[in-house]
Protein backbone atom coordinates (compact mmCIF):
# COMPACT_ATOMS: atom_id res chain seq x y z
CA UNK A 1 0.00 0.00 0.00
CA UNK A 2 1.27 3.45 -0.77
CA UNK A 3 2.15 5.94 1.91
CA UNK A 4 -0.54 8.42 2.95
CA UNK A 5 -0.21 11.84 1.47
CA UNK A 6 -2.16 14.77 2.83
CA UNK A 7 -3.89 17.51 0.87
CA UNK A 8 -5.67 20.23 2.75
CA UNK A 9 -5.13 18.37 6.02
CA UNK A 10 -7.27 15.38 5.00
CA UNK A 11 -5.69 11.97 5.53
CA UNK A 12 -8.13 10.21 3.19
CA UNK A 13 -6.75 11.99 0.11
CA UNK A 14 -4.13 9.44 -0.89
CA UNK A 15 -2.85 8.33 -4.26
CA UNK A 16 -4.50 4.92 -3.92
CA UNK A 17 -7.86 6.42 -2.94
CA UNK A 18 -7.64 8.80 -5.90
CA UNK A 19 -7.14 5.81 -8.21
CA UNK A 20 -10.10 3.96 -6.71
CA UNK A 21 -12.39 6.98 -7.14
CA UNK A 22 -11.24 7.61 -10.72
CA UNK A 23 -11.63 3.94 -11.66
CA UNK A 24 -15.10 3.64 -10.18
CA UNK A 25 -16.16 6.89 -11.87
CA UNK A 26 -15.43 5.10 -15.15
CA UNK A 27 -16.82 1.75 -13.97
CA UNK A 28 -20.29 2.96 -13.02
CA UNK A 29 -21.47 4.25 -16.42
CA UNK A 30 -19.69 1.37 -18.13
CA UNK A 31 -21.54 -1.27 -16.13
CA UNK A 32 -24.89 0.49 -16.56
CA UNK A 33 -24.32 0.35 -20.32
CA UNK A 34 -23.17 -3.27 -20.12
CA UNK A 35 -26.22 -4.15 -18.02
CA UNK A 36 -28.48 -2.82 -20.75
CA UNK A 37 -26.53 -4.60 -23.50
CA UNK A 38 -26.22 -7.89 -21.63
CA UNK A 39 -29.88 -7.98 -20.67
CA UNK A 40 -29.33 -7.85 -16.92
CA UNK A 41 -26.47 -10.35 -16.65
CA UNK A 42 -25.31 -10.18 -13.03
CA UNK A 43 -21.98 -11.85 -13.80
CA UNK A 44 -21.20 -9.39 -16.57
CA UNK A 45 -21.92 -6.40 -14.37
CA UNK A 46 -20.16 -7.77 -11.28
CA UNK A 47 -16.99 -8.90 -13.04
CA UNK A 48 -16.70 -5.69 -15.04
CA UNK A 49 -17.17 -3.55 -11.92
CA UNK A 50 -14.63 -5.64 -10.04
CA UNK A 51 -12.01 -5.50 -12.79
CA UNK A 52 -12.40 -1.86 -13.83
CA UNK A 53 -12.71 -0.64 -10.26
CA UNK A 54 -10.00 -2.61 -8.49
CA UNK A 55 -7.36 -3.79 -10.97
CA UNK A 56 -5.92 -0.27 -11.50
CA UNK A 57 -5.32 0.13 -7.74
CA UNK A 58 -3.71 -3.31 -7.58
CA UNK A 59 -1.40 -2.50 -10.49
CA UNK A 60 -0.52 0.86 -8.94
CA UNK A 61 0.48 -0.82 -5.69
CA UNK A 62 3.02 -2.87 -7.65
CA UNK A 63 4.54 0.07 -9.57
CA UNK A 64 8.17 0.83 -8.81
CA UNK A 65 7.29 4.50 -8.17
CA UNK A 66 4.33 6.40 -6.75
CA UNK A 67 2.67 9.63 -7.89
CA UNK A 68 0.80 12.54 -6.36
CA UNK A 69 -2.95 11.93 -5.87
CA UNK A 70 -3.89 13.96 -8.96
CA UNK A 71 -1.42 12.24 -11.22
CA UNK A 72 -2.29 8.86 -9.73
CA UNK A 73 -5.99 9.49 -10.46
CA UNK A 74 -5.17 10.19 -14.13
CA UNK A 75 -2.99 7.08 -14.25
CA UNK A 76 -5.76 5.00 -12.67
CA UNK A 77 -8.38 6.36 -15.07
CA UNK A 78 -6.18 5.43 -18.03
CA UNK A 79 -5.60 1.91 -16.74
CA UNK A 80 -9.30 1.50 -15.95
CA UNK A 81 -10.09 2.56 -19.51
CA UNK A 82 -7.63 -0.01 -20.86
CA UNK A 83 -9.10 -2.77 -18.67
CA UNK A 84 -12.60 -1.80 -19.80
CA UNK A 85 -11.50 -1.88 -23.45
CA UNK A 86 -10.10 -5.40 -23.03
CA UNK A 87 -13.20 -6.70 -21.29
CA UNK A 88 -15.58 -5.02 -23.75
CA UNK A 89 -13.60 -6.26 -26.75
CA UNK A 90 -13.49 -9.85 -25.55
CA UNK A 91 -17.15 -9.70 -24.49
CA UNK A 92 -18.25 -8.36 -27.88
CA UNK A 93 -16.15 -10.93 -29.75
CA UNK A 94 -17.32 -13.95 -27.75
CA UNK A 95 -20.86 -12.99 -26.82
CA UNK A 96 -22.40 -14.83 -29.76
CA UNK A 97 -20.49 -18.03 -28.99
CA UNK A 98 -20.40 -18.16 -25.19
CA UNK A 99 -23.37 -15.99 -24.25
CA UNK A 100 -23.21 -12.93 -21.99
CA UNK A 101 -22.02 -14.72 -18.87
CA UNK A 102 -19.36 -16.84 -20.55
CA UNK A 103 -17.99 -13.90 -22.52
CA UNK A 104 -17.84 -11.83 -19.32
CA UNK A 105 -15.92 -14.53 -17.48
CA UNK A 106 -13.41 -14.88 -20.32
CA UNK A 107 -13.07 -11.07 -20.62
CA UNK A 108 -12.43 -10.75 -16.89
CA UNK A 109 -9.89 -13.58 -17.03
CA UNK A 110 -8.02 -12.01 -19.95
CA UNK A 111 -7.89 -8.63 -18.16
CA UNK A 112 -6.75 -10.22 -14.90
CA UNK A 113 -4.05 -12.32 -16.55
CA UNK A 114 -2.87 -9.27 -18.49
CA UNK A 115 -2.52 -7.29 -15.26
CA UNK A 116 -0.69 -10.14 -13.54
CA UNK A 117 1.62 -10.32 -16.57
CA UNK A 118 2.42 -6.61 -16.20
CA UNK A 119 3.21 -7.13 -12.53
CA UNK A 120 5.55 -9.94 -13.53
CA UNK A 121 7.33 -7.58 -15.92
CA UNK A 122 7.63 -4.85 -13.30
CA UNK A 123 8.76 -7.28 -10.60
CA UNK A 124 10.79 -10.04 -12.24
CA UNK A 125 11.10 -11.90 -8.95
CA UNK A 126 7.39 -12.71 -9.13
CA UNK A 127 6.29 -11.04 -5.89
CA UNK A 128 2.72 -10.59 -7.08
Amino acid sequence: MSADRTAGGKQWVTDTNAILVAAFVLALPAVVTLDRLAGGSTRAVFLTTLAVGLLPAYLYSKLPRQYSPGRAALWGFGVALAVLAVIAGVWAALRGVLGDDGASIVGFSVALLGCLGLVRVWQPTGNA
